[in-house]
Formats: structure tokens, sequence, C-alpha cells
């Protein structure tokens, strides 16, 4: 018996945060589809960290866009947040001064399927 090949449709989720103002992470945009690609492009575009976790997806997709996502997924967002600021840190310490600005960014993106490598931002480049 021959078993079909299945493509997964792609899905992602962009979480925001802004310590002054929130208690935790929001999400600030998430689809599947052709808006997950776009997703992923819009971040691949403006350099922000992109980081591949199909299960933290399916949990973040249940959460409306501009809620802050609850607390029970505090620990695995927070190691997902702590992979970024130190992405941030080292882009940070070789960007020269007057783009610097552009690795203090307070958006990051999750991809649900396995994106290709250069779709994955944080990775040491």
């Amino acid at each position: 018996m021959k078993s079909k090949k299945t493509t997964a449709t792609p899905k992602a989720v962009a979480l925001m945060y802004d310590a002054g103002r929130d208690s935790a992470p929001r999400v600030a945009a998430k689809g599947s589809g052709e808006l997950a690609k776009k997703i992923l492009e819009l971040a691949r575009q403006h350099n922000i960290p992109v980081r591949s976790d199909p299960d933290l997806i399916e949990l973040l997709s249940r959460v409306d866009v501009l809620d802050e996502i609850p607390a029970d997924l505090y620990t695995a967002v927070a190691q997902i947040l702590a992979f970024l600021y130190d992405v941030n840190k080292r882009k940070l310490s070789t960007e020269s001064p007057e783009r610097s600005d552009n690795a203090e960014r307070n958006l990051y993106g999750l991809a649900g399927d396995d994106p290709p490598a250069d779709e994955i931002r944080g990775d040491s480049q």
C-alpha cells in the first residue's frame, strides 16, 4: 500500500511585547496557508527573528490577535523570547551604530511548519 505524501499547511504567529505597556507578550498576527507565508515574508523583509515550533503554534493560534498570551504558555514563550533576546544582542554587537535600532525590535515570529533554513532567523549567520 502506497502512502500519500501530504503537504502541511504552513502556519505562523507573530508576537509583540512592550515591557512598558504589556504584562505579557501579545499575538500581533496569525494565519495559515497564504497568510502564514505573507507573515513569514514580512518577517524576513524586516529582519524579524523567526523560530519554528509547531506545538507552540498550535497553542498560540487559539489566542485572538492583540490578546496577551495565557499564563500557561509563559514558560514556552519565555524560552523563545530568551533565545531571540540573545539573537538581538548578537546582532547589536555586529551591526553598525546606525543600524542597531533594527535589532531591538519587539516583534518575533513563530512558524508552525519547518520553513527553509533561510527563513529561520536567529541561527548563527
